[in-house]
Formats: C-alpha cells, sequence, structure tokens
C-alpha cells in the first residue's frame, strides 16, 4: 500500500478486500476501499475475477479514463515505489505494449530439471529435447524467468480473451522489469528470502524507505 502511496506516477489507490484488518490499514493510509464481493473472497475464487471486478469498480467512481492500472498482490511484497514508477514508464514508451511484468532470474527451476511422480516414480516433467542445447545443468537453457505478483497493465487486458493461459490479464505483449529474489509468498518457509530482500532495499522491522 505505501509503495503504491509513494509511487509518483500512481494518482489514486483503492484496495478490494473483505478483512477488516486490511481494510482499517488500508483507511488509515487514506486509501480508497472497495468491500469485495462475497464470492470474490472464497479459496476458490479466481483472482483474475477480483481483479476484473475492481477495475470495473474504478473505472465507475473515477472521472477520469484509467490509462493503466497497477495490480499488487498482498502476498507480494518485493516491490518498491521506485520500480512501480519505472514499470509504468515503460509502459508509456511502448505505445503497442499490453503489460509490463517485474520477473525474477530462477534457473534452478527450469522446466528441464522439473520432475513429477508416476506410479510412485520420478520422471521427467518434460523431455529435455524439447530445449535444444539444453540438460539438466541449470544453465545450459535460455534464463528462465518468474512473475514476481505484480502487473502493470492496460485497461483492454480485462477482457481476458487473448492473454496469456497461465496469465490471462497480463494479453501476449508483454515486457518485463527485471528484479532479483522477488517472489509471491505462498508457504511460511519463504518469508526468510522476502526478508533478505526486503532487507537490501531498505526495510527494516520499524521502518520502510518512506517513513
Amino acid at each position: 500500500m505505501k509503495a503504491a502511496k509513494e509511487s509518483d506516477s500512481v494518482d489514486t489507490t483503492y484496495v478490494s478486500t473483505d478483512f477488516d484488518e486490511i481494510m482499517a490499514i488500508a483507511e488509515d493510509l487514506n486509501l480508497n476501499t472497495i468491500e469485495r464481493d462475497p464470492e470474490l473472497a472464497t479459496d476458490k475464487a479466481s483472482g483474475w475475477d477480483a481483479f476484473k471486478d475492481g477495475y470495473e469498480t474504478i473505472s465507475e467512481r473515477e472521472s477520469e479514463d484509467v490509462e493503466a492500472i497497477v495490480l499488487l498482490l498482498c502476498n507480494c511484497p518485493t516491490l518498491t515505489a521506485d520500480m512501480i514508477d519505472e514499470g509504468i514508464r515503460m509502459l508509456r514508451q511502448d505505445e503497442d505494449l499490453d503489460s509490463v511484468v517485474p520477473v525474477s532470474k530462477y534457473n534452478m527451476r527450469s522446466p528441464v530439471r522439473a520432475r513429477k511422480i508416476e506410479e510412485e516414480r520420478l520422471e521427467l516433467f518434460m523431455s529435455v529435447e524439447e530445449i535444444e542445447g539444453a540438460s539438466s545443468h541449470r544453465d545450459t537453457q535460455a534464463n528462465t524467468y518468474f512473475a514476481d505478483g505484480t502487473f502493470i497493465i492496460r485497461p483492454h487486458c480485462f477482457n481476458m480473451d487473448n492473454g496469456d493461459p497461465h496469465l490471462p490479464v497480463i494479453g501476449t505483449n508483454v515486457k518485463p522489469l527485471k528484479n532479483e529474489a522477488g517472489l509471491d509468498v505462498d508457504f511460511e518457509w519463504q518469508l526468510p528470502q522476502a526478508k533478505y530482500w526486503l532487507q537490501e532495499h531498505g526495510f527494516t522491522s520499524d521502518d520502510t524507505p518512506y517513513n
């Protein structure tokens, strides 16, 4: 929330949630709030549907046309206001872009190193031969990038008819914004990595770069 508020390029910030504690933090920061529909706040609800609902609510409330939306997930702490500004700058420089997405390189998670379990046996997830020149050694194929969980997108992407199969809301013409060690936190064992990233970017237990 502070990253969005401190960004020079973000005019208005909205927080969509059904959680009272998050709503209270947003109100303390004088941010706009959207009380999320209960149907969009279950374990089975689609995040993309929640994003689209948020965008439609924002469009109804704002008097001016929305140029772009910066989607920030509450479990993705590895970003700063400067990164948001850089992503928006990149989007504005190229009218053909659908979106800009921060990514981090994780060659140790290359698809040719992945395995699956079939009939209690460990098997390759995909054939090494599918990537020319690749082997199980992590740096023999093209660098492997994963999205960090922040998406800077143009409004037309919310139709989600021609987007990326895994991330339909980002469209197809996507420019990467390179980060390092970025992630979205889904498990407790990821917290030390998030803490490392935050400390490297000027965060402490008591302060943020924006204080």
